[in-house]
């Protein structure tokens, strides 16, 4: 699955690089989780328009009916798959370098 995801992820910014820097909007996983209201507020000012109250309000209703957590909480390592974070870091670096910002805090 690795070689899957990491070939994906590499045909996949070859692609980006050919389209216009403004087509693609990125945000940060953890921003989602944390704040989605906010994320998706910043969603929305990226594409040049204001987070509406009702869309808010449907918004803040969904994340009620669904709680983090609601199911369970879920911890995964990556020793439990027998894996070797080195290995996956570099097999990874293509889709890392454009975020090494963000992940010069992170071990992800």
């Amino acid at each position: 699955m690795t070689k899957y995801w990491g070939d994906a992820l590499e045909k996949l910014f070859a692609a980006r690089k050919s389209l216009p820097h403004d087509a693609f909007i990125d945000l940060e996983y953890s921003d989602l989780v944390r704040d989605p209201i906010a994320a998706v507020r910043k969603l929305y000012s990226r594409l040049g328009s204001d987070l509406s109250r009702d869309a808010e309000l449907r918004l803040r209703a969904f994340l009620s009916a669904h709680p983090n957590g609601k199911h369970g909480n879920h911890t995964y390592t990556l020793t439990a798959f027998d894996m070797d974070p080195i290995k996956l870091r570099e097999r990874f670096s293509s889709y890392r370098a454009p975020f090494s910002g963000y992940y010069t805090n992170r071990d992800h």
